[in-house]
């Protein structure tokens, strides 16, 4: 067992990662008015943006009595797995969720003596990302995966066509704005999506055919099926039911090419999300033959 994905808590960490990294390749880096991360590769073809949204592991502490605490989350598909979990404020730990009543879900926040928490501070949960022969697994899994794509793609990337933008956005709403204000040609949402019988892990990634009231439109499925035949990328096609992400990224650039681009994640929302790194290499594999693709 290998644990050798850094430990990602916060958006302070997240964008020091990502700027030291953009240092290192020589990549443009900015973070606009609502906190997203903007990476651009420069390039002379068509204007590409590939929008990925993250869940924080944040927490607002809304009332504090004695040693204990009530807490408040954007997450809250994950609130049922936050049992037993360290709490941090400002790097340090200041306690551990506790289950006060399984039957129905109420956590609270067992506080350690001597803290300083109050009303109205964000704090962040233990997580992380391990790796295990050929699959990941944490918990909030996505900002680590996001990053790990992001530097994939352009440590591997040898022939930069076209303009590329890597966004990484806390908040779809604020996705949508960023790309707005970016003008693309193109757009492909990279999207963590809980697997079913039809949408599995170790079958590459998926090619977004439908999800909630957004239909890919049929030119754009047949030129991402090209390109991933042609580079021998392995893809499965993805139809969810009630994700508004690509249709609101759709809307948002008024006729512009949207093909959302789509991960596996086992066990999405508990406590241990599972990834295959074979879904990984595929989805880098698709998004670096779109941005070399003349």
């Amino acid at each position: 067992m290998k644990s050798d994905l850094n430990q990602i808590l916060t958006f302070d960490k997240i964008k020091n990662e990502l700027s030291k990294f953009c240092e290192e390749t020589e990549c443009e880096m900015k973070v606009d008015r609502s906190d997203n991360i903007i990476i651009h590769k420069s390039g002379s073809g068509r204007r590409i943006v590939f929008p990925f949204i993250c869940s924080l592991n944040q927490i607002i502490i809304t009332s504090v009595d004695k040693n204990k605490a009530d807490f408040r989350t954007a997450n809250s598909d994950y609130a049922e797995s936050f049992g037993d979990r360290e709490v941090y404020f400002n790097g340090e730990s200041v306690g551990i969720f506790r289950n006060e009543n399984k039957e129905k879900s109420v956590s609270k926040i067992e506080l350690w003596e001597d803290n300083m928490v109050k009303t109205g501070d964000i704090c962040f949960l233990e997580t992380g990302v391990k790796r295990k022969g050929d699959k990941l697994y944490g918990f909030l899994i996505t900002p680590v995966i996001s990053t790990k794509i992001i530097k994939n793609v352009l440590t591997d990337l040898n022939d930069c066509v076209n303009d590329l933008y890597f966004t990484v956005s806390f908040c779809r709403d604020f996705a949508v704005i960023c790309q707005t204000e970016l003008k693309p040609d193109e757009a492909y949402p990279i999207i963590c999506a809980k697997t079913d019988k039809s949408f599995v892990t170790d079958k590459g990634c998926g090619i977004l055919i439908k999800d909630g009231c957004h239909i890919t439109n049929e030119s754009v499925i047949s030129r991402l099926s090209e390109i991933a035949e042609k580079k021998k990328v392995t893809v499965q096609n993805f139809i969810g039911k009630s994700s508004p992400v690509s249709e609101k990224l759709s809307v948002s650039g008024r006729g512009v090419a949207t093909g959302g681009l789509y991960l596996p994640v086992s066990h999405m929302g508990s406590g241990c999300e599972i990834v295959s790194g074979y879904d990984v290499d595929c989805l880098v594999m698709m998004i670096k033959s779109i941005a070399e693709e003349k």
